[in-house]
């Protein structure tokens, strides 16, 4: 499976993700977890799914090291 690196919006937030290819679609309005209500705004940038948490894991290990997550 692809993933695509998209910008989300919901009022004055916004964040950038990784989203499976069949939801990172321009203009799309997404539920994360409980928080429904994000629109796709931008959508750019394919990778594996492989490679992506690749990249997630390597976050979390950062985050982790410098005490900003447990």
């Amino acid at each position: 499976m692809n993933y695509k690196q998209c910008l989300l919006k919901k009022g004055e937030s916004g964040r950038v993700t990784w989203l499976p290819e069949k939801f990172a679609k321009k203009g799309k309005i997404l539920r994360l977890k409980d928080d429904d209500g994000w629109v796709v705004k931008d959508v750019w940038g394919t990778d594996t799914e492989e490679n992506v948490k690749a990249m997630e894991r390597r976050s979390e290990k950062w985050a982790v090291g410098r005490g900003l997550k447990k």
